[in-house]
């Protein structure tokens, strides 16, 4: 229900009780709106070993605390959760990737809070290629054998 109060009208050049009683007037009516659920965040890529911050803000009216899960071991938060976040303000969550051989490279970050959807970050970890450079010392062969015309 949204209650709403009558606006006061100008101050008249006399008062009486029954204007007071009418200021105080307060009318409740039923109020129907459309929402969405929250939408999937785009894919978010973490280098292994390497931290990614991720921002997150907290949409609803009120002070919450949230939890944050992952559907596999091999992302985790960085640092402990910053406890409950203020309504509108954002914290940064510092996710790390570790890889591993028997886990798969995607995962989701799942943040929840009371019986409300969870909001869901796709995450896709790398594994760090190292590089690999080739060196070929000459070969003996090369120095008896010249490709080079003799008359040069």
């Amino acid at each position: 229900f949204l209650r709403t109060r009558r606006p006061p009208r100008s101050t008249p050049l006399y008062s009486s009780a029954a204007s007071d009683v009418y200021k105080r007037q307060e009318y409740a009516c039923l109020l129907y709106g459309n929402g969405t659920a929250p939408q999937p965040q785009s894919i978010t890529k973490i280098m292994h070993t390497k931290t990614v911050n991720i921002e997150f803000k907290n949409p609803l009216s009120e002070k919450c605390e949230f939890s944050i899960r992952f559907d596999n071991p091999c992302f985790t938060l960085a640092t402990k959760l910053p406890g409950p976040i203020e309504s509108g303000k954002g914290v940064s969550l510092p996710v790390k990737y570790d890889f591993s051989d028997s886990q798969p490279s995607t995962g989701r970050m799942i943040i929840s809070t009371k019986d409300l959807p969870p909001w869901i970050y796709y995450l896709h970890g790398e594994k760090q290629i190292s590089p690999c450079l080739l060196y070929t010392s000459p070969s003996p062969r090369d120095a008896t054998l010249s490709r080079m015309p003799s008359s040069a």
